[in-house]
Order: structure tokens, then sequence, then C-alpha cells
């Protein structure tokens, strides 16, 4: 019997794969068959219809035939076939058909299953001409089927096709894709993570049972593993010759398969016993106990105990074949890691199944990858220039011990601090606690150092390092506890923190200024804080190049009276761009020859008199009172028609004064514009008295910027003629009119002094200049106060925007504005009660004061 087992493992070995390999039809008694493949061995159920089978082409090729009650099996013991072609297989008796006639199985001599079907000889239709042939003269009543079946049931069920076929794992009708021991559709199996989750591990004994799960299993899902155990087989063999007295038995997986979606065979180990012989025990499956089934689910990784239900066999090991129709699974545990700490811990698994994993170095779960001789997680040991393992042992506080990331952290920055190396080379693998009484700890920690980092240090190589690290090392141990204190640990530097052992990157060094940690650097030209101001266009420190108005150092080019840069404009002698006043005979800009004098000379000193005679004496029309012109009363007395009573300058007998600019006659006294009319467009100012308000430009300037609705005479706002100046001891060094105001905002020029001296008298630097206020109207010039932001002191090149600053002017110039103050003070024997007006912050109060010395007692 167990020789028979061998030859029928070999013609049933493999799963069906093809599609109708065999095709079968009952002629009669006859089963015929047609077949593509040499026919090797074959079994068939049916369900008692059958009573005996032989003869055919089976018996003509030497096949041994089983004739059963539900089972119909034949076979070569030589290893015969029957070749491909057609004929009478087997002839049968009993009262039969296609229906109760099913689970084919055939092998091919290359023990590969062929796949069998019925011959479909039906036509298509009623053939109601009886001529063989369904045409349009035949018909049918009802309707055709998918497959051309008048009123017939269509494509099977589970089928994709009119011929039984089934879709492979890749959805194509008929195909030969199978998953493989992966779980992979129409894989070659090299891409398994874990391997199937049953693998024997016994001996192969020659002897097998066949056991076949046919296709009608609906239990089953692709990639599902199926284990066939004996639960009481022999574990392991047991050999006399090795010392071995009796087998050890017990539950033993001797057959294993992975479910494809169609039929699967299995050949199970079974044991054999030669002791009788005095030879060993096999391992195995033993003959007459029954197979134990399990399957486990892929997807949800539980294995099941399945229940078969045997169309072949009766389900126990030496059944001439075993052929399960369908599985019934019952119970089932998870399996997987149960281990928490595994990084492949599976919280749902009842029992652990070995699979428990842990992360490498790199944070793969099971990888292999570990950290090298540098540090370097699977590293070649190659990418460092000093490795350094080692340990330090000191006390902590108790604190340290609630939080050991940030005592680690600390101490990484404590050992790069105190041996100056770069961050991150320093880092604490594991901390041992020895006493949480006393707070011992052992610090393990490595140093590590790329030839990078080794080159921004100063050590040369390792052991220069090792032993400054020696030193740091026991400082530490001998220290009672280890402190971490942030801050500059340079000693060279202005916040040098003595205390400190961890350096926080704070240190400081003064700047030019002398200020810790300040900005300011010396410029090219020497000077702190310079930020190279004092260079001129060309780059020269304190030169005196200057850019013309296209932007080119010491160029040419300059604007026109009308602004154009390079333009043709041209003022004349008035100033008037564009305009026709010329120099008249006596050099004088428009002056139409005015500055000659009575007898033509310019400038000269002749005049006409009285009279109206050139250089005469006022003689010659002299009343009786000598008085030219007189109507000979001012003399004795009465002389004059208007008596010596009125001043001199009175237009007439009633005292009536000229009008501000004019005189006696209506002249205007100062027509700066010649349109002979006295307005503010003349500017009449005589500044400081003997002063002008001209200026020169100068290559050094700066500009303050006002809001004009701030600038007032006596908190009355400016009319557009009036003028606001800016001088330095009575020089005018800039001006403008109010009427140049620009949205709101009006600028001073500043002008300064160059360093060589060139406009003397002019603004140096920290210079603050008074601002003078000329009421053009008025022909009066006032002192101004100050309100608010002070002025800043002069700068070269710095626009000053004092928007905020208040300017009144206060006081009536008297050709000169000053801080001193000139009182005339009488003081009275005794008690004085004394008021003036004055500033509170104007230093003259206190110098009026002061001056009066011993002279008085009892200042209140």
């Amino acid at each position: 019997m167990k020789y028979l087992k061998s030859l029928i493992l070999i013609i049933f070995l493999s799963n069906i794969i093809l599609s109708q390999d065999v095709i079968l039809e009952l002629d009669g008694n006859n089963l015929n068959y047609i077949s593509t493949q040499d026919i090797a061995g074959f079994q068939f159920s049916h369900n008692g219809c059958i009573t005996n089978a032989s003869g055919g082409d089976a018996t003509s090729n030497g096949f041994v035939i089983s004739s059963g009650s539900s089972t119909i099996l034949a076979f070569s013991f030589t290893g015969a076939v029957i070749p491909a072609g057609e004929g009478v297989l087997i002839e049968l008796s009993g009262d039969f058909d296609q229906d109760c006639i099913f689970g084919f199985v055939f092998s091919s001599s290359g023990g590969t299953n062929l796949s069998v079907d019925w011959a479909n000889t039906e036509l298509p239709c009623d053939d109601l001409d009886n001529d063989g042939i369904c045409d349009e003269d035949d018909d049918c009543i009802g309707e055709y089927d998918e497959c051309g079946v008048c009123n017939g049931d269509g494509i099977p069920n589970g089928a994709c096709d009119c011929f039984g076929n089934i879709e492979d794992c890749t959805g194509e009708c008929g195909g030969d894709a199978v998953i493989d021991e992966c779980g992979v559709c129409d894989g070659d199996g090299s891409e398994c993570d874990d391997g199937p989750y049953y693998n024997i591990a016994l001996v192969e004994t020659g002897n097998y049972q066949l056991v076949i799960f046919q296709s009608s299993i609906l239990s089953l899902d692709l990639g599902d593993e199926i284990g066939v155990f004996d639960a009481n087989g022999v574990l392991d063999s047991c050999d006399p010759a090795s010392g071995c007295v009796e087998p050890t038995y017990g539950e033993v997986l001797v057959g294993s398969g992975i479910w494809v979606g169609s039929q699967l065979s299995i050949s199970a180990i079974e044991s054999t016993d030669l002791s009788d012989f005095g030879g060993p025990v096999l391992n195995g499956a033993v003959e007459g106990n029954p197979l134990l089934i399990k399957v486990f689910k892929a997807v949800e990784q539980i294995e099941y105990v399945a229940v078969a239900t045997w169309a072949a066999g009766g389900g126990e090991f030496g059944d001439l074949i075993l052929a399960a129709s369908e599985l019934e699974l019952i119970g089932g545990s998870v399996l997987g890691c149960t281990d928490s700490n595994a990084c492949n811990y599976n919280p749902d698994a009842i029992e652990d199944d070995g699979s428990c994993l842990e992360e490498d170095c790199s944070g793969e779960c099971g990888g292999d990858a570990v950290i090298d001789d540098c540090g370097v997680c699977d590293g070649d040991g190659s990418s460092c220039e000093v490795y350094i393992e080692t340990s330090v042992n000191t006390t902590v506080d108790e604190s340290t011990l609630e939080d050991l990331e940030i005592f680690e952290e600390n101490f990484e920055d404590l050992i790069e601090s105190q041996l100056n190396l770069p961050q991150g080379t320093v880092e604490v693998i594991n901390i041992i606690i020895l006493s949480r009484d006393e707070f011992e700890v052992i610090v393990e920690y490595t140093i590590t150092l790329t030839e990078e980092d080794l080159a921004e240090t100063d050590y040369i190589d390792v052991d220069e390092i090792e032993e400054i690290l020696d030193e740091v090392e026991d400082e530490i141990e001998s220290n009672e506890t280890i402190d971490f204190i942030y801050g500059c640990i340079d000693s060279l530097s202005c916040n040098y923190n003595p205390n400190a052992n961890i350096d926080d990157g704070s240190c400081l060094e003064e700047d030019c200024l002398g200020e810790c940690g300040g900005d300011a650097i010396i410029d090219e030209c020497g000077v702190c804080n310079g930020n190279n101001a004092d260079q001129d266009c060309s780059g020269e420190c304190f030169g005196d190049s200057t850019e013309d108005c296209l932007g080119v150092c010491n160029g040419d080019a300059f604007e026109d009276c009308f602004g154009v840069c390079n333009g043709d404009g041209v003022e004349d002698c008035s100033g008037e761009c564009g305009g026709g006043a010329i120099i008249d005979e006596c050099g004088v800009c428009n002056g139409n020859n005015a500055g000659q004098d009575c007898s033509g000379e310019c400038f000269g000193d002749s005049e006409v008199d009285e009279c109206g005679v050139c250089e005469g004496d006022n003689s010659s029309c002299a009343d009786c009172c000598g008085i030219p012109n007189g109507d000979g009363t001012s003399c004795d007395g009465e002389c004059g028609p208007c008596g010596e009573s009125f001043p001199n300058g009175t237009c007439d007998c009633d005292g009536t004064l000229p009008e501000d600019g004019y005189d006696c006659d209506g002249n205007c006294l100062n027509d700066e514009d010649g349109d002979f009319i006295c307005d503010e467009n003349d500017f009449q100012a005589t500044i400081n008295g003997d002063g002008n308000w001209n200026f020169d430009q100068s290559t050094l300037q700066a500009f303050y910027l006002f809001n004009l609705n701030l600038i007032s005479i006596n908190l009355d706002e400016l009319s557009p003629f009036d003028y606001i100046g800016a001088f330095n001891d009575n020089i005018c060094v800039g001006w403008v009119k109010a009427e140049d105001v620009d949205n709101g905002i009006i600028t001073i020029p500043l002008m300064g002094n160059t360093p060589s001296n060139e406009f003397t008298g002019y603004l140096e630097f920290g210079d603050v200049p008074e601002i003078v206020i000329f009421d053009n109207s008025e022909n009066i010039e006032y002192c101004t106060e100050t309100y608010g932001p002070e002025l800043p002191g002069f700068s070269n090149l710095e626009l000053f925007t004092l928007f905020e600053t208040q300017i009144i002017g206060e006081e009536v110039s008297d050709g000169g504005c000053t801080s001193a103050v000139d009182y005339e003070i009488p003081l009275n024997g005794g008690a004085n009660l004394i008021s003036f007006w004055a500033l509170p912050e104007d230093v003259s109060v206190a110098n009026i004061m002061g001056s009066l010395g011993t002279n008085a007692t009892g200042v209140i």
C-alpha cells in the first residue's frame, strides 16, 4: 500500500493550472476522451451511480483500475501513460449520466494536474428541421443564453466563460497566473518578507499521503496557508543505532501549501516504521491517525482549526486518496508579537509567534544596521578622525534624575565647552544610576570628530584631546556635585563670567567706542563708527571731490538756472533765469547808471545840492535865513512856516511822517525789484544791523527740515514773503523764503566750513546755528526761541527732520541774536522788589543775580 501511495504522489502532486487539457464525453457505457497531454493517472467521484469500471485505453496501457462505491481510480505501477489523443478512456457499468460524475483529477507524466471538462454536444437550438445545423430555419422556444444554448443556464456560477474557465489572480479568464507562496499574484516567490507561516521541519521519508483541497472550497482566500498535522505523529526520527529507544510522539506539521484559488494538492510526509528489522522509526504522520488541518488567514493574521468535508477518503492517514471539498474554520487565535517593547508589537495578538523584532540604529524594524567605530549608524568606520568612548562618575542633584534628557544636553554642552570642541561632537550614550540615595551616577559618552571638526579645534590629534579630557574628568569627579552654569567662559571677553563652565555663545568684545558688544568699527578713514562718511566721491578720506549733477565724481556738469543738468539756461546779472538785466557803466546790475554822480562819475561823491546844482553849496536858492528853498521864517525864532517844534523828517507842519520804506515824496527807499513800488518783494533786511543775508555755497552742507506750521512770529504764522535764516556768530550760513514750503515742510540749508578753511566762520562739526526770522512786510528782524526737540549740531550731508520742533520769533533783533540779557536794575537802599522778563532756562538770569555779589542780601 505504501508503494502505491508513493506512485500516487508522483501522479497528483501539482495543481490544475491549464484549461481543458482533457475533454470527456459519455457514449453509452463508454467514457470517451480527447487529451492534449499524456495521461499518467486519473480519478473521479460519483454518487453511487457506477457499479464497475474497466477496459478502455486505461487497461490497454497497463493501468490498474480501482472501482469503489464513490471513487474510480486508475494509475500505472510502471509509470506507463495513456498517450495524448482520443479514444475510450474506460468502460462503465451502472445507471449513470454526466450529472452523477464529478471531481475529476487527471495527472500528466510530469506530475502536473490536467484540466478536465465535459464536451458540449448539444446544438444551441431545437434543430426543428433535423439537419444538425443551427440556422435561420430553426426555432428556439424560449431564448438562447450567453453560451448559445436554448433556454440554457448561461455561464456557470464562478466561471468566466461558457467553458467553465475561471479568472486567474490577474483577472484573465482562463489565465494561468497564480498567487505564489509570498501572496504575490504571478510572483516568483522571491518577495516574501518573513517566509510562509507553516514551515515543515521534518526529514523526507519517501512515503507521502496525498491530500487534495478542491476548488469548491469557499472558506479560503487567496494567500491563505493550509497546514496538515498529525496530532500524535512521530516528532523526530528514532534510530536505535544512535541510542534512541522509543520515538517521541506529539503534534507535528507534515505538509503545507498556499491557497491560490484553484485545486491544491499537498503531499504529507508519513512515518516509516522499520523497527521490526532493527531499523529506525522515521518522523512523520502515523498511518491510521486522523488528519488535523489548520488554516492561517494571511490578511487577518489568525490561525484557525479546519474541519474538512471529505469528497474522497475518510480523513485518516493511510487513505488511498483524501480530497476535501470544503473546510469549516473554527475558533482562531490572533498570532503575532506580544512583546510591547518590540517595534512590531501586535496589541491584538494572543499567542506569540516568535516574530518580535527590534529597531536597528537607523530606526528600521528588524534591520541589521549597527553603529560603527565612529558612532555612525550603518557606517564603515571611515567617517571620523577621532572617536573616544569614555565615562565619568559624578554626583548630581536630586532634580537631575527627574529629567535625564536635560541632564544629557547639559553634560554634552559642558564637555564641548571645557574641551573647546565643535557643537554636536559629544554624545551621552548611557547614564547608569549607582545610588538614588546619594544620587551617584556614571555618565557614559562619546566624542566623535570628523576631519573637518578636528580642523576647527586647536588639537593636532586624539592624544592631545585625551590629555585635556583627563583633566576635565578629574575635576568633575573631584567635585561634590556637578553644576551646569551657562555664560561666557572666555576671560578675554568684556562680559566674562568667572562662574560659568558652559559657553552659551554670549561672549562679547568691546567695539572702538568701548561699548561691550557694540557694533561700532573703525572705518577706512580711521574714524570710529564713521561709516566712511568722510570719504569724498572718489573714495579719498577727507577729500574735496564732489559729484556733478550727472553723478560723475569731479565732473563739470552743473544744473542751469532752470534746474536742468547741463542745460543752457543763464541767469542775468540780477539772478533771474533768462532775464534781461545787464550791468551798467558803473558795473551795477540793472543799475541804469544810477551809480553815477551828478558829474557822471561812477560812485563819485559829487551831489546836487538842494538847489539842484551839481556840487553846489545850496547858496543859489537859500532864503534869508540861509535855508535852501526856505521861506525866510526859520531864523529869528519864527523864520519858517512851521516853527521849530517839528522834528526833522516831517513832511508838513502837521508833523506827518513818511510811510515806512518811503520818503516824503513817496519814493521807495529800497526798490530791490525795480518796480518803483515798496512792497514785500523787496528784501529790505540789513541783517544784524550791519551784516547781510548773503551766503556762499559750501561743499559741506546739511539741512534742517521743519514743519512750517510750527514756525511763527509771536505765534502769528509767517507770510510767504518772510525769510528764515541760520546764522553762526552773526554770519549767515543759509536762508529760505517761506513761500518755498513743500507739503508743509520748509528746508533750511546749512553751510559748513571745509578742512581748508575756505569758508571761515561757517559751521564746524557739532556747531548749532541761531535761527532768525525776517518779517519782510515790516522790515523787522526777529531772534527766535526753540521749543521741543533741540536743534542738532552740524554734520556733513545730514538731513535733520525736526517736525516737532517749534520756532517762535519773540524778540526784535538789535543787530545780533544772542542769549545775553542786558538789564539796568536801579537799586535803592533797603528792600528792593525787582521783576523782569526772562526764560526759566536762560542762564543770563543767574548771571544777573550773581552779579549783585555782596551788594544784596536776602534775595528771594
